[in-house]
C-alpha cells in the first residue's frame, strides 16, 4: 500500500501472506497515518498492489474522504438482488472486486444491441437530513464505440440527470459521486446502458455500492478512553515496534526490562513513534506511555 496524497504515510506499507487457499480469504490490518491538519471531506489516495510470485497481479488505486459517516445504503452482491431492479442483470462470479460476486449486464457474453436494459434501486434513498450524501462503488466496462451506460439520478422519476457516464474501456476503479445536489430530496438511481445495433462488447460491472453520509468533522478526541487513543504494534515482534497515538499529542515513551530496569526512554511527539526492541534482546518488556498525566501500559514481547 502506497500514500499517492501528500496527507497521510504508513506505518506499515507490506503484508506477507504464505499460502492462501482458492476461495479463501486473508486479512492484513495497515496502519494509516493522517496528517495533523487534515479536514473534513479531504480525499486520501491510495495505491493498492498485490504480487503473486513476483508478478502484479493486480494494481489500484482506492480514496478515502475523510469524516464521520452515516451508511444509506449498501449492496455488496453477495446474495439476493431483493433491494434492485434488474432487468436482465446478473450477479457473476468471473470477474468482481471484494467477495465472490459482482453485477453485470450481461453475464454470459456481449450485451445487445439496441439495449437500454436497467439496474434499479428499487427503494427511494432518502437525503432529506443529510449534510455530503457521496455514492462510492468499484466498476469495470467495455463498450464499443456509440455504446455505453450512464448512472443516472430522478427526484421524481420521470426526469434523469445523468451523475457518471461509462464509455470505452476501463479496468476495476473505485466511482465517488457526489449527492449533495439532492440534499433535502428523496431519490431514485439507476445504471442504464445503451448500445446501438452494430459491434457489442461486454458491458458495465459493479461491485460493492454504498452510499454514505459524511456527517461532520472528525472528532480523535471524542469518545476515545486511554487505552483506545494508544495502538502498540505488532505485538509479539521481532524487531520494530510502532507506536500510534489517535490524537495529536505530546507523551513520555518508558520500556521496562523484567527487572524493572528502564531501557528505552524518548517522546511521542504528533502521531507516530517507531523504535527497534532486538537491541535490548529477547524477552517481556513493559511500555509506558505518560500523556497529560494519564499513564496507558503494554505488554510486548520480543522474539
Amino acid at each position: 500500500m502506497t500514500p499517492l496524497s501528500d496527507n497521510c504515510s504508513t506505518g506499515k506499507s507490506t503484508a506477507y501472506i504464505q499460502q492462501l487457499n482458492a476461495g479463501t480469504f486473508a486479512e492484513e490490518r495497515f496502519m494509516l497515518i493522517v496528517s495533523s491538519d487534515i479536514q473534513f471531506m479531504d480525499t486520501i489516495v491510495l495505491r493498492i498492489e498485490i504480487n503473486e510470485n513476483n508478478f502484479l497481479t493486480y494494481s489500484g488505486i482506492k480514496k478515502i474522504i475523510v469524516g464521520d459517516t452515516e451508511e444509506l445504503f449498501y449492496e455488496n452482491f453477495e446474495s439476493d438482488l431483493s433491494q434492485w431492479n434488474t432487468e436482465g442483470w446478473e450477479t457473476t462470479s468471473q470477474d468482481m472486486q471484494g467477495g465472490f460476486q459482482a453485477i453485470v449486464d450481461s453475464k454470459n457474453g456481449s450485451y445487445s444491441s439496441n439495449d437500454n436494459s436497467i439496474l434499479l434501486i428499487n427503494s427511494v434513498v432518502d437525503l432529506t437530513e443529510t449534510k455530503s450524501p457521496m455514492a462510492l462503488f468499484d466498476a469495470k466496462w467495455s463498450f464499443a464505440p456509440f455504446d455505453g451506460a450512464n448512472l443516472l439520478a430522478s427526484s421524481d422519476n420521470v426526469n434523469w440527470d445523468t451523475l457518471a457516464v461509462f464509455i470505452n474501456h476501463q479496468h476495476w476503479s473505485q466511482q465517488i459521486i457526489d449527492l449533495s445536489p439532492y440534499i433535502e430530496e428523496a431519490i431514485n438511481l439507476k445504471f442504464q446502458i445503451y448500445s446501438d445495433d452494430y459491434v457489442q462488447s461486454d458491458g458495465l460491472y459493479v461491485d460493492d455500492f454504498i452510499i454514505l453520509d459524511y456527517t461532520d468533522e472528525v472528532n480523535p478526541e471524542e469518545d476515545l478512553n486511554d487505552q483506545d487513543r494508544l495502538i502498540v504494534f505488532p505485538n509479539p515482534t521481532s524487531d520494530i515496534l510502532n507506536i500510534i497515538s489517535r490524537v495529536n499529542t505530546e507523551a513520555q515513551i518508558e520500556i521496562f526490562d523484567l527487572k524493572g530496569n528502564l531501557i528505552y526512554n524518548d517522546k511521542l511527539e504528533g502521531f507516530y513513534h517507531r523504535l527497534s526492541l532486538s537491541e535490548y534482546g529477547t524477552g517481556l518488556y513493559l511500555v509506558k506511555i505518560t500523556e497529560d498525566y494519564k499513564i496507558s501500559s503494554f505488554k510486548v514481547i520480543c522474539n
